[in-house]
């Protein structure tokens, strides 16, 4: 455990590496590489395209091995609201995910920023 979280059981630092195993976790909390799917990037964003996505396979891996082994965990994934040419790809997030991704704009809330996440 980390001196700073002493009642945390692990916190991962590669999720590529990272094997649930036989452990069982309370919770999952992870915010994978958006450069991908990234309005910014605007027609640039490759998606799924980008060897960085492979970070979001594995944190969706690593969701789905922790609520198998413990149903009642508590999990958050937050990444950016997809390029407008990449649609399909929120669909293969929420696939690989199991579970929808919605949007959070803090603009929304009355902050004075637009900033759209997808949060599941």
């Amino acid at each position: 455990a980390d001196t700073a979280f002493p009642n945390v059981k692990n916190i991962a630092t590669d999720v590529n590496t990272f094997m649930v195993g036989s452990n069982q976790y309370d919770a999952v909390i992870a915010g994978p590489p958006c450069q991908p799917w990234s309005r910014a990037a605007r027609s640039k964003a490759k998606g799924f395209g980008d060897p960085r996505s492979q970070t979001f396979i594995s944190v969706a891996r690593i969701v789905r091995e922790v609520l198998t082994a413990n149903p009642e965990a508590a999990s958050m994934v937050e990444t950016v609201k997809v390029a407008p040419h990449l649609k399909a790809d929120l669909a293969r997030q929420e696939g690989l995910l199991g579970m929808r991704l919605k949007e959070l704009n803090p603009m929304h809330l009355g902050y004075p920023q637009s900033k759209p996440r997808m949060i599941a």
